[in-house]
């Protein structure tokens, strides 16, 4: 085809115009365009897919997840919920069920200050349950309490207190009363220091099925503003008898019972003489080798 030239007209030694490029991916590129195509729309259907398998099985809504509730007072989950670390609350409650805390080795539960002190904690291993704070106490549904335990004093409760087996102070008890169980024996004992017991309204030893002991390898010692012996019948045993004749101690026989006048030294030592005549002793007799 001729071209006009540029007054209009015919050049006839012009070269011919190039022939039009193809626009587009032809060939072996676009074959692999639609095969990348496809396979991404593969992955994203398979990607929604797994999504939304995944929020049916976790039960995802907008108020949680499965089991967890997401509430504005807190979390709720109404299942068992296993936690990998340290867990933070300020309340921990369950409601209609009972609560359990479960740990394969220990539960720690602790409190701590504003500066992460611990002031208190309580450790749940597999052996033993061990409590460190300054005061511990055990009350009822009532508020009373029933235990406190600190390091100045030791309280069991305001009634009955009932401990079995045998059990030991190191410092002071304060009770109004001390009871051993039905059919047994009460025993009170110290292995190498002393016994008080003192009460400002009085004390009181009685026992109603069995007979009141008071032992000692030493001396005993009772003051008090008056001493009334009150009974029906008083045994005196082991007091010295001094013959009045000679003043001097003689031996027990084993003769019929005989009776005696009870004698009584300046210091108030007793002892036996014969029931006829005047009570008569020597330094010997008298002799306080005793004294507290």
């Amino acid at each position: 085809m001729d071209h006009e030239d540029a007054n209009g007209g015919l050049d006839l030694n012009s070269p011919p115009p190039p022939p039009p490029q193809p626009v587009g991916i032809y060939g072996w590129r676009k074959r692999c365009l639609y095969a990348f195509v496809l396979a991404l729309m593969i992955v994203v259907i398979m990607n929604l897919a797994l999504t939304v398998w995944i929020l049916r099985i976790l039960r995802f809504s907008l108020d949680g997840m499965g089991h967890l509730k997401i509430k504005p007072s807190g979390i709720q989950v109404k299942a068992e919920a296993e936690f990998l670390k340290t867990v933070y609350v300020d309340e921990l409650k369950s409601e209609g069920s009972p609560l359990f805390l479960e740990s394969t080795k220990s539960v720690h539960l602790l409190t701590t200050d504003r500066s992460r002190t611990i002031r208190s904690r309580l450790v749940l291993d597999q052996e033993n349950i061990t409590a460190s704070c300054d005061t511990f106490r055990v009350v009822d549904s009532n508020g009373t309490v029933n235990l406190l335990l600190s390091s100045q004093k030791v309280i069991l409760g305001n009634g009955d207190a009932t401990v079995p087996g045998d059990i030991k102070f190191n410092g002071a008890v304060f009770t109004p009363t001390i009871q051993s169980p039905l059919n047994s024996s009460l025993e009170i004992s110290s292995e190498n220091s002393k016994i008080h017991i003192t009460a400002i309204g009085g004390v009181s030893l009685s026992s109603t099925l069995a007979n009141v002991t008071l032992q000692t390898d030493d001396n005993m010692y009772i003051q008090s503003g008056a001493l009334h012996l009150i009974g029906n019948e008083l045994y005196l045993l082991g007091i010295p008898t001094v013959d009045a004749t000679t003043s001097l101690p003689v031996k027990p026989t084993t003769a019929p019972p005989t009776v005696y006048q009870l004698c009584v030294c300046e210091n108030g030592k007793a002892f036996l003489g014969n029931a006829s005549g005047n009570c008569r002793a020597s330094s010997e007799i008298c002799s306080d080798s005793t004294k507290p």
